[in-house]
């Protein structure tokens, strides 16, 4: 018996961490700037 609930949880986990991943390649390879705005206290 699985719990839909355990499951959504860990849906949304995975899909922060692909944003995230995404987030951090993209200022790796400096397409954008984490040092202001909603991107740098997000990964936090």
């Amino acid at each position: 018996m699985r719990f839909w609930e355990i499951d959504a949880v860990r849906g949304v986990a995975v899909i922060l961490m692909i944003v995230f991943h995404v987030l951090f390649d993209l200022y790796y390879f400096g397409k954008i700037t984490l040092n202001s705005s909603f991107l740098y206290f997000f990964p936090r």
